[in-house]
């Protein structure tokens, strides 16, 4: 079977010049359905295959640029068609663009001028971003994180950070948009949780899309040379579905980034805290990439309790549901400069004044890094998510009189090196800055506790264990009283716990249950200093004991 093509090469009309990557459609005559579409490369080129005897116009599009359509078309069985197009290379900015209040709904909005302009700068950089898949440099690595965070501070409670093999695709997976459209943004399970879908801007540019959202346009007021296309569901819908804005560049016209929440939920505590952020970025030659994706949902435990009657008395069933952490998942495009991350850095000064001689470890909460410090350099750590850690410093050596521990709380922005210089303030009277002062003058000792792999020497989040103390009083010459107190703790999320209330000459061990067995690890005695630290060398049945 011959194959029928067109080659065509697309030139500026201002200099005459090839142009570089821009979207061709094949649209038949008759029906306005999209036969093909192609992306030019550098040079202007591209290969159209289209169907023989089938009417077809050629449009072809780039961003902030009138669109240009072509003559009819139509070939032969066989037939190879070579053509040059000229398109305008003057930018139409979006500083006219009028700020709408009254919303346009449905298929309503393709007749409002603003609006229908708006939607095909989005749909356009969507079709090349979708066409740029399969050329993207193979130096191009996606990365994907999961990281769940405190509700109410953001404190990162752990993060993890891998590379996914192969070339950069295309990072949405899910229901087409009309199964959207019908069925919503999210399926519950049986237990009560739910399952976000992503607003994959393919969705939020296709005609379901349209049909069953209202558009307006609205100013940006942390960025002025921002113009957004907002989006809300049509009323009388009872699916979970999306709202939210489309925010384009007022001088290119680019779109930027898609930022949505989740409406309509089935539960009010996941409508409050479910939102989904997309960003678009172009690359040097012209081409547009999704260059970072993210979804943000509550963690939720729901206890139940049912109802009963006591005599005449009926007690009513009730529900308690609790926000435990916050989830978000995601990924972005790296090549290697960090362009498109949305990673931040933290710089660590350890050697400030009053710091212990000799090696120092060096712990990020939420994470499991640990960094032996060993010069009087500030150490960096890169690729660290946004969101609020704690850095610990200690000594592992035993250096007489020195305070052993140090650590900070920081907030990372993405992007940004956040620099953070530890204080070791020496303070005989108490165990600060690792706990409060303790109430009514009384004196207590921080015991500072960090759970290692026996194996591989790296922090064990993974780790549960009740901690043994026992205070020795001597009541008279011939007899001892012990005072035995025991405590849970547990290593997550962080590798390392603190305990502000014990006291000196106690004798601390640690008890891990491991198959009905107990395994005793003897943490000894401890001083009169205001500070205690013990690395634990944790046997690796105990991290599976959770």
């Amino acid at each position: 079977m011959h194959g029928q093509v067109v080659e065509g090469e697309v030139r500026g009309s201002q200099t005459g010049t090839s142009i570089g990557p821009t979207l061709v459609r094949a649209i038949d005559v008759w029906t306005g359905r999209e036969i093909a579409r192609v992306l030019t490369d550098h040079r202007g080129r591209f290969t159209l295959r289209a169907v023989a005897g089938e009417e077809f116009i050629l449009e072809l599009r780039r961003i902030g640029i009138r669109p240009t359509t072509t003559a009819p078309l139509r070939l032969g069985v066989g037939e190879t068609s070579r053509r040059q197009f000229t398109v305008d290379e003057i930018v139409v900015p979006l500083d006219r663009v009028a700020v709408e209040a009254k919303a346009t709904c449905g298929s309503g909005a393709a007749h409002s001028v603003e609006v229908a302009r708006l939607l095909e700068e989005i749909r356009t950089v969507v079709g090349m971003a979708e066409l740029s898949v399969s050329t993207v440099a193979t130096d191009a690595d996606v990365r994907a994180f999961r990281r769940m965070m405190q509700p109410q501070s953001n404190a990162i409670r752990s993060d993890t950070l891998s590379t996914l093999p192969g070339r950069y695709r295309w990072p949405f997976r899910g229901p087409s948009p009309k199964q959207l459209a019908t069925a919503g943004y999210a399926t519950t399970h049986d237990d009560g949780s739910m399952t976000f879908f992503a607003p994959d801007p393919r969705v939020i540019a296709s005609p379901e899309f349209l049909e069953t959202h209202c558009f307006s346009i609205t100013p940006n007021t942390r960025d002025t040379a921002l113009v957004g296309l907002s989006f809300v569901p049509l009323g009388g819908r009872s699916m979970t579905d999306i709202e939210g804005t489309v925010w384009l560049d007022r001088l290119t016209a680019e779109p930027r980034e898609v930022e949505a929440r989740y409406v309509r939920t089935p539960r009010p505590e996941y409508e409050s805290r479910s939102t989904a952020t997309v960003r678009f970025a172009r690359l040097a030659d012209g081409r547009w990439i999704v260059a970072s994706w993210a979804i943000r949902t509550p963690v939720l435990t729901i206890a139940r309790r049912p109802g009963g009657r006591v005599d005449a008395i009926r007690a009513p069933a009730e529900e308690r549901v609790d926000v435990v952490a916050i989830q978000e998942e995601g990924g972005f495009v790296e090549f290697g400069d960090g362009r498109f991350s949305p990673l931040g850095a933290i710089s660590v000064d350890t050697r400030t004044e009053g710091a212990p001689s000799g090696e120092l470890q060096l712990l990020l909460s939420g994470t499991g890094r640990r960094v032996s410090v060993v010069d009087d350099e500030p150490v960096t750590l890169v690729d660290v998510s946004p969101g609020r850690y704690m850095v610990l410093a200690y000594s592992p050596a035993e250096p007489p009189g020195e305070t052993r521990a140090s650590r900070a709380e920081l907030d990372v922005v993405a992007g940004r090196t956040t620099t953070v210089r530890l204080d070791w303030s020496r303070d005989t009277s108490s165990t600060a800055p690792m706990c409060p002062a303790p109430k009514g003058g009384a004196s207590s000792i921080a015991l500072l506790v960090v759970f290692l792999d026996s194996a591989s020497g790296q922090l064990v989040r993974t780790a549960s264990a009740r901690l043994r103390a026992t205070h020795d009083q001597l009541v008279d010459p011939s007899r001892i009283r012990s005072t035995v107190t025991n405590r849970p703790i547990s290593s997550a999320p962080d590798g390392w716990f603190i305990d502000c209330e014990r006291r000196a000459g106690e004798r601390v061990e640690l008890q891990f249950s491991v198959d009905k067995r107990r395994i005793d690890i003897p943490l000894g005695l401890l001083g009169d200093r205001p500070l205690e630290v013990r690395e634990v060398m944790v046997p690796m049945l105990a991290q599976r004991s959770r």
